[in-house]
Parts: C-alpha cells; structure tokens; sequence
C-alpha cells in the first residue's frame, strides 16, 4: 500500500481507505491491491475522493460480474467518456450503482448502460442519482409484456425486434434503438407514443417515478414544449438521443490506456511530488 501510494502520489490514509472497503467487501488481498491500484488511479484523473471510487468499483464488479484485473479499463472507459461528453465520472458510478442490476438483467453490458447514461444525462442535466432510477424504471417498462406487445404493433421490423428479445436473442438497447428509428424525430415521438399507450400507462409510470425520486420534474417538460409527463418525456429523451448513445459507445474503442496518459500530468503536479516523498517517509520510518 505504501508503493502504491508512493507510486500514484496519494496519502497513504487515501489508499488504505479503499483498500480497506474491498476488503470489507469480501475480495481476496490480491484482488484488493489490483482493484486499489485502479481506484487510486480513478482518484487521479476522475475527481473522485476514496470512497466514491472504491464503492463506484465495487459497485461494478458485483453487479456487472468484472474481475478486479480488469478495473483500469473501466477506469479508462468512465474517464474517456466524462472527458467527451456532458457528464462527469462521479455521476456515471452514482448512476450504475442505482441501474446496473437491472441493466444487465436486460441483457446490457456495462458499455451500453454507459452510453445511455450518458446520452440522457446530456439530454436531461439531472444527477447521478435520477439518471440511475430513470433508466432502471426506462428498462423495466420497455420490456414488460404488455409494453412489448405494443412495440410490436408498429411494424414488421419492430415485431421482429421484439421477438427476438422474447427468444433471448437480444437486449433491451435493441428495442430502443428500433423504436427510436420508429419516432424519427421529437414531434412524431409525441404522436408515436400518444398512439401506443394510454393515459392510464403514463399515469402510472408517472406516479411509480415520482414516489421513487420525490419530484414531479416540471422543468424537463420545457425540453419538449409539451405538459406529458415526467417519465414519457424521459423516454422521448432517450428515444430521441440514440445517436448520443452510439456516439458515446464509439468514444470507448479508444479508451485502451487513455487514464494513464492523463495520470502522467497529476504525478508531476507538486501534490502529487509531495504525497509522494511523504508516503516514502512513512514506508522507511514503519519499517524501522
């Protein structure tokens, strides 16, 4: 832990922290120090203090099933993806830590739930927090039956669409990017929608929302000049910004090795220079 804070240029207090939360959560030593190492490395090029990046990491690796060797990765993927677009990293984990078990009960990896955090997140402003319970609430409402039975209403690409997810032969991601080629754009998203669901479903959807986060979202409404509700504008959000999502799933292709690159501009600040002598001097005085 010493070389590790010696190495990064972070307080030995900030490293023994997080590699004391995976510890607490059941991980091996091992498996604590490699994902301690990806954690003080999110720690210098996302923002983060010790317990966002240690319970944000946590977080993935249980819901996603990812191994602790593969964390600086996803350290690269959450950082390139905050650097390019209108969210931050410390929203990102928020928003995954309230949607990833959905997510990937849908049939979304990591990447896809991260791209349409993202796209929403650009579309809407709101917190880590919202985005998380949005798109959590987003997931369960498409892929209910009766939701389902409407997608496939609209046309013979969109029954396909949805019998393949019946047959476990897709995601969720499908569905969407098929019903945002439906819409086409904001105003036929209105009169798409409108047809599809009555009052009733939004109203209900509406109510679940609003018991969930405590808030009615009146400002969201503006996006769209329309005075439908919460969840359907949300829906017409990401609907209407898959172009967003694919944008944001491109940026990650390219994010081998990016966190290192911006880890090299911290370790030469003077804080980084000092935690650095200073975790070399309490490694020389405990060991004597």
């Amino acid at each position: 832990l010493y070389d590790l804070a010696i190495q990064y240029g972070r307080t030995f207090d900030d490293v023994s922290e997080i590699a004391l939360n995976f510890a607490r959560a059941g991980m091996s030593w091992n498996d604590s120090i490699k994902a301690t190492e990806a954690a003080v490395l999110a720690l210098n090029v996302a923002e983060l203090d010790a317990t966002e990046a240690s319970d944000g990491m946590i977080a993935i690796m249980t819901q996603f099933g990812i191994s602790a060797d593969k964390l600086v990765d996803i350290v690269d993927m959450l950082n390139i993806t905050a650097d390019n677009a209108a969210v931050t990293t410390e929203k990102l984990l928020t928003a995954l830590q309230r949607t990833g078990s959905s997510a990937k009960n849908a049939g979304l990896e990591l990447e896809d739930t991260v791209s349409i955090i993202t796209a929403l997140s650009e579309a809407t402003g709101r917190s880590g927090e919202n985005l998380g319970t949005a798109v959590n609430s987003l997931i369960q409402f498409s892929t209910k039956a009766s939701a389902l039975d409407k997608f496939a209403q609209l046309s013979d690409n969109m029954a396909s669409i949805v019998q393949n997810f019946r047959m476990g032969q897709g995601n969720v991601m499908d569905i969407w990017k098929g019903l945002s080629a439906e819409i086409g754009n904001r105003q036929n998203a209105q009169n798409v929608l409108g047809s599809l669901f009555q009052e009733d479903d939004w109203s209900e959807l509406n109510k679940q929302l609003q018991a969930e986060l405590g808030d009615t979202f009146a400002e969201v409404t503006e996006i769209y000049d329309t005075a439908s509700t919460f969840r359907k504008n949300y829906f017409i959000a990401l609907l209407n910004n898959m172009d967003k999502v694919q944008e944001a799933m491109d940026t990650m292709q390219d994010s081998a090795g990016y966190s290192a690159k911006e880890n090299e501009k911290y370790l030469d600040t003077y804080e980084a220079k000092t935690n650095a002598l200073t975790a070399k001097w309490q490694k020389f005085l405990n060991s004597e």
